[in-house]
């Protein structure tokens, strides 16, 4: 015959082990370890734009915080509950913080593609009167041109910085390719030669600017999605509204 307090102490055993299982099941997901570069892809820390340093700091960021994360979740006194809802906290705070930071950085895109607009315009832009003058009828002239007669006229031009020269070569660099008259290798060619003799920076600056816009969208796109792998924010949420109640 089972002692009854044997089989009290057994119960309580069974039920300490059942606990302990929908303790475990309840566990918040591990992240996966910052040290495989998880951030570098979803972030574009790649590249060598003028947006590089900020990307770092952003998978640095998070990198911390993906290790503070899982400090948290190993840790054995705290509950499930409370484990998820603090590291909802951390999360929320890292992400509205870079969230700004990423507002900032837009602000700063912005200002660099007006400064870039202005000097452009001011750099294909003929330095004499005459010249702009003369401009659309220079364009015209080349379009009424046959193809061979053209390519001709082009190449008695090349390399020579006659006042000649520099006329046909604002008037067809200063308008888009399609209104300049000639294929569009001649209108870059001639519109790099300008930027070259006027403001060099301007050869790889918009290029660069281009790549630094891409890859930040590809970094705020990906921010939230990665914030979720860190922590349940659903689960989070549900808490918190219970606790509300």
């Amino acid at each position: 015959m089972t002692n009854p307090i044997d089989a009290r102490i057994a119960a309580d055993n069974r039920a300490v082990r059942a606990m302990e299982r929908r303790e475990r099941a309840k566990a918040p997901k591990l992240p996966r370890p910052a040290s495989d570069g998880i951030y570098n892809e979803p972030f574009a820390n790649y590249g060598e734009d003028s947006g590089l340093l900020f990307r770092q700091e952003t998978v640095a960021k998070f990198t911390a915080l993906n290790n503070e994360v899982t400090k948290l979740y190993k840790n054995p006194v705290l509950t499930s509950n409370e484990k998820v809802l603090s590291a909802e906290t951390k999360v929320k705070k890292l992400v509205a913080a870079v969230e700004q930071d990423i507002q900032e950085q837009w602000h700063l895109i912005g200002r660099k593609r007006t400064d870039i607009s202005g000097r452009m315009a001011n750099a294909l832009r003929a330095p004499r009167e005459d010249w702009r003058a003369s401009a659309l009828e220079v364009r015209s002239v080349l379009r009424g041109m046959s193809h061979d007669e053209r390519n001709a006229f082009l190449r008695s031009m090349s390399g020579d910085a006659g006042d000649d020269a520099m006329l046909i070569k604002y008037a067809v660099a200063s308008v888009p390719p399609e209104l300049s008259g000639v294929p569009f290798e001649t209108h870059k060619d001639m519109r790099d030669l300008l930027l070259a003799l006027n403001d060099p920076k301007l050869l790889t600056e918009p290029k660069d600017l281009e790549e630094r816009t891409q890859r930040l969208k590809a970094l705020e796109q990906n921010v939230p999605l990665m914030a979720r792998e860190l922590v349940d924010l659903d689960r989070a949420a549900a808490l918190r509204s219970l606790t509300e109640d």
